[in-house]
C-alpha cells in the first residue's frame, strides 16, 4: 500500500506511512521467526563439531572465537544456539564455593589428633615457607620446618620428626592417630597413607 502511494501519487515514504497511519518500525519489520525456529546451517554445524572433536572442553565463547579466527562471520549468541542444538554445551558451574563440614574431633589424650598446615612468611627479600604440626590436645608443636622450599619432602619430614619425638620411632600397635591437613596438595595423601600409622582427614 505504501509503495503504491509512493509510485502512483509521488509521495515520499514518510508521507505515505503517515497517510495510512502505519508506523515506520512496522513497515521496516522483517520476520526472523523462520530462522529461529530451526533453520540451522549444516556447514556451521559441521565446523562446530569438528572444533569440538579437537577441543571438547570449549564453551560457546571459545568456540565463537575459534570460528571467527577461521573466518566465520557469526556472533556468540548464534554459536550458543547451535551448540545447544547439538548438545555440546559444557555443564554450568555452581555459583559460590561449597565446603564439606569437617569431622568434629575433641581429643582427650595427647597423640590422638594432630593438625598440620603451611603458611608463607615474607623475609624482606624473598618468601619463606613455614610448615607446622600441632597436637590438638596439648597444643605443643612436635614438628616444624621453615625454609625456602615448599615440597612434599618438607611436609613428610616434619611428620616423621613428630613421630620420632612423640613415639621414639616405634608407633604403638592399634593406636589411632588422626591427622588433619587444610586440603594440601594431593601428593601428600599418598605419603601419609604409606606410613601406615595415620587416619588422615580433610
Amino acid at each position: 500500500m505504501v509503495d503504491k502511494l509512493v509510485d502512483e501519487h509521488g509521495l515520499n515514504r514518510s508521507e505515505g506511512l503517515q497517510a495510512i497511519g502505519l508506523a515506520r518500525s512496522t513497515y521496516y519489520y522483517r520476520s526472523k521467526s523462520s530462522h529461529r525456529k530451526g533453520s540451522f546451517d549444516p556447514a556451521l554445524c559441521e565446523a562446530i563439531q569438528a572444533i569440538h572433536k579437537r577441543a571438547s572442553v570449549y564453551g560457546y565463547r571459545k568456540m565463537w572465537a575459534t570460528l571467527r579466527a577461521l573466518g566465520w562471520q557469526v556472533n556468540h549468541k548464534r554459536v550458543l544456539r547451535y551448540m545447544r542444538h547439538l548438545g555440546l554445551l559444557q555443564p554450568r558451574k555452581t555459583k559460590g564455593q561449597t565446603f564439606t563440614r569437617p569431622e568434629l574431633v575433641e581429643p582427650v589424650f595427647s597423640n590422638t589428633y594432630w593438625e598440620m598446615d603451611l603458611t608463607y612468611v615474607w623475609c624482606g627479600d624473598q618468601q619463606g615457607y613455614l610448615f607446622a604440626l600441632i597436637d590438638g590436645y596439648d597444643k605443643e608443636i612436635p614438628g616444624d620446618y621453615f625454609g625456602e622450599r615448599c615440597r612434599s619432602d618438607e611436609a613428610v619430614g616434619i611428620l616423621k620428626q613428630a613421630l620420632l619425638k612423640r613415639f621414639g620411632g616405634r608407633f604403638p600397635a592399634g593406636h589411632r592417630l588422626v591427622l588433619r591437613v587444610n586440603r594440601g596438595p594431593p601428593k601428600y595423601w599418598g605419603i601419609y597413607t604409606s606410613l601406615g600409622v595415620l587416619q588422615s582427614v580433610a
